[in-house]
Formats: structure tokens, C-alpha cells, sequence
């Protein structure tokens, strides 16, 4: 129902309607170029993210498969960003030692060195936006997103019909 153009909500449907607009309103915070510069030499954002898939496995084996689940890919699109992981130096790829047709991704010292300095921005990014907000904001803010991150990764209903419609 509206009321002289604006429409009346009760306080669960303010809450989404400031969500849905929190959201609309971080595009900015989330778009990025297809690279960024790391020094004075462009590294395409799709290397970083195959290093935080790589990296991010804490000692475990690292394969195409693990990249495509962590980004959220088909597996094809996953080789594609290894590739071009691999022909910059940031991961080395290497023939499994028990099957040789599987392929153990490693993170390069370079590659290392330019996920540690990718954390670093992020985080100086985060401490700049967040100075001045208490340490308990912080933490809700920090276990908020993560259930949301969760729900919206699959971990609850969809929104949409999977075409880009409402």
C-alpha cells in the first residue's frame, strides 16, 4: 500500500528495503577493474582470487576443482584463471604424487608476496572505513556478513529464477 507516493512498510519490510539499498549502494566498494596495479606491473584481479583459492587451503592440495568451488565457477572457466595464474609466476603447477593425471596447484614466493600485499590493501581498506566503529560493531558486523556471505553462496533461498529475473 502507498501513502502520497511512498510506500508503507512495517519494520521487517524497512530493514530489507535499507538492506536492498546498504547493497545497492556498495557496487562501488565491490567493482573493480579487470586489474589492478601491483607496483608499477598489472595484475588481473582473476589472479588474485585464484591465489586466495590456492593459498587459502592452509596446507591442503590445492586443484582446479578446489579454484572452481572456492570462486564458484565451472571447472573449464577455473583452468582458464590458473593459466593465467601460472603464466604470470604466481602458482606452479605440479603432476600429483599419487595420480599423476591430477594437477596440485602451489603458490610461487611471488605469488605469496602479492596475496599477502592483496590481504594488506583489503585490510588497510576495511580499517579505514571501519575507524571510529567500536569493537563490538565490528565483531556483528564481521558475523552478520559471514551468515549473509553463507545464505547468499547457496546456504539459502534464491531470489531469483537463475536468469537475471525477478
Amino acid at each position: 500500500m502507498y501513502v502520497y507516493g511512498t510506500p508503507m512498510m512495517d519494520d521487517g519490510d524497512q530493514d530489507l528495503h535499507r538492506l536492498d539499498q546498504a547493497l545497492l549502494g556498495l557496487r562501488r566498494f565491490f567493482a573493480a577493474p579487470p586489474a589492478v596495479l601491483d607496483g608499477n606491473h598489472p595484475v588481473e584481479l582473476s589472479t588474485l582470487l585464484v591465489l586466495d583459492a590456492v593459498v587459502g587451503v592452509g596446507g591442503g592440495a590445492a586443484t582446479v576443482r578446489r579454484v572452481a568451488e572456492h570462486l564458484d565457477v565451472t571447472a573449464s572457466t577455473a583452468s582458464r584463471l590458473v593459466e593465467r595464474a601460472a603464466a604470470v609466476g604466481a602458482v606452479v603447477k605440479v603432476r600429483g604424487e599419487h595420480d599423476a593425471r591430477q594437477v596440485v596447484l602451489h603458490p610461487t614466493p611471488d605469488g605469496v608476496a602479492l596475496a599477502e600485499r592483496a590481504t594488506a590493501y583489503r585490510h588497510a581498506r576495511l580499517e579505514a572505513l571501519l575507524e571510529g566503529w567500536s569493537e563490538r560493531d565490528r565483531h556483528e558486523l564481521a558475523r552478520s556478513l559471514e551468515r549473509f556471505a553463507t545464505a547468499a553462496r547457496g546456504g539459502g533461498a534464491a531470489a531469483s529464477d537463475g536468469e537475471g529475473r525477478v
